[in-house]
């Protein structure tokens, strides 16, 4: 995806679902978008309103926009660090040399090469923990929420706790449907790494796919100004305000992160999106965690950690 094209972006999951009609406002902004292509942006792509902004609001045009394209997790580092760093003030652990190798397959983008590097180390020394992370995070970036839940689950260890498996199983269960035990991981992982942007900006999109649309605004809020915070929270707040009617707030933060072109853009979609009125048919809960499309990333949520 160019760069012409990273526009403001929040995971449309964050306004279909059986409770949009608790938004603020009694115009209830959202996008057309059928099922299948709802659970494949809640589980992690994103709309991208750069691309959206030519766009008719009144149609289902808006669907095409949303991608995988542009994944991001913090949970693996570059090659040769570990990255497993806790409150606790534990160091790193060096990392073998077929996770360094799997690390270096992942960052050129052979994601299958690095999942077959892991999976044959696994055969070896199959409770190895460290290769249980490694695979549970690459298998969440692939898609593959059910091996992710169940890799990371194994990997999570109560006597050295990482933030960042926590925030991965909260992604991976987010995505699958279980806001409750998402928003339970994610709260284990603020423990851990408080204040931590990515991990704020995670709870505040499975609240918001919980329908608590003020709560979700609150953190999106506190990551948008958290010292770490590589903008794409206040990205992900500013299309949240606009969608909610508060258009100059939303300018706001948009400007804030944004080449003044992409922003006005973006804010002239949502002005003529408020116009339109258009509005999104509801998804069901069971039909969302049912849906194979439920198991494209993350929620966009693992963002790296600076």
């Amino acid at each position: 995806m160019s760069k012409s094209h990273r526009g403001l972006r929040l995971n449309s999951c964050v306004l279909l679902n059986k409770h949009s009609h608790g938004l603020r406002r009694p115009l209830a902004l959202i996008f057309p978008l059928s099922a299948s292509l709802f659970l494949s942006a809640c589980a992690g792509s994103g709309l991208e309103l750069a691309a959206l902004s030519q766009a008719d609001p009144a149609s289902g045009s808006a669907a095409s926009s949303i991608t995988t394209s542009s994944i991001e997790t913090s949970a693996l580092a570059p090659a040769g660090k570990s990255g497993g760093e806790t409150k606790s003030g534990a160091g790193e652990t060096p990392l073998s040399p077929e996770i360094v190798k799997a690390r270096g397959l992942r960052s050129n983008g052979d994601l299958a090469g690095a999942m077959g590097v892991l999976a044959q180390a696994a055969q070896k020394a199959p409770k190895d923990k460290a290769l249980m992370r490694e695979r549970g995070l690459l298998a969440l970036e692939m898609g593959q929420i059910g091996d992710a839940k169940a890799l990371l689950t194994k990997a999570d260890d109560a006597d050295a706790p990482d933030w960042r498996i926590k925030s991965a199983l909260g992604s991976a269960l987010a995505a699958s449907g279980d806001q409750t035990g998402a928003q339970r991981e994610f709260a284990a992982a603020l423990k851990l790494s408080p204040d931590h942007p990515s991990i704020l900006n995670n709870l505040a999109l499975s609240y918001a796919l919980d329908g608590r649309h003020e709560q979700a605004e609150k953190l999106l809020r506190r990551a948008a100004l958290a010292k770490q915070s590589t903008g794409k929270s206040k990205q992900n707040l500013a299309l949240l305000l606009g969608l909610r009617g508060e258009l100059d707030e939303a300018r706001k933060f948009s400007e804030a992160t944004l080449p003044r072109d992409e922003a006005r853009a973006n804010i002239s979609y949502l002005e003529r999106l408020k116009t339109s009125g258009s509005r999104v048919s509801r998804v069901d809960r069971g039909e969302a965690a049912a849906s194979k499309s439920a198991a494209a990333t993350t929620l966009g949520a693992l963002m790296p950690p600076n």
